[in-house]
């Protein structure tokens, strides 16, 4: 990943964090509504569908998901495993928009 795209994503993922704290004041698994515990930036479109699609890093294919933890698989995990629920969020926030070639 080059350094132009790196700081693109951290910045949009800065974004993602930022709205969740002014909108709550606390940061949540956007999926399950954990707190206090691992969270990650998650890509709904995944980069290596559209690694260099300038939509990639858009605040609206980003969403903040809980990690693995000890006896529980997180919600990260799960999205990689459950079709469902990204096409849910496909739909939910209207990636196809964003991103009409690739899903």
């Amino acid at each position: 990943m080059n350094q132009e795209v790196t700081l693109d994503y951290k910045s949009q993922a800065e974004r993602v964090i930022a709205r969740m704290q002014n909108e709550y004041g606390y940061l949540h698994c956007e999926l399950c509504g954990r707190i206090n515990c691992n969270l990650h930036t998650h890509h709904i479109v995944y980069k290596s569908e559209a690694a260099k699609h300038p939509e990639l890093h858009n605040e609206r294919n980003l969403i903040l998901v809980c990690a693995d933890g000890i006896g529980y698989h997180g919600c990260h995990e799960k999205l990689h495993a459950d079709k469902k629920k990204r096409e849910k969020l496909v739909q939910e926030r209207n990636l196809k928009e964003l991103f009409p070639n690739i899903i």
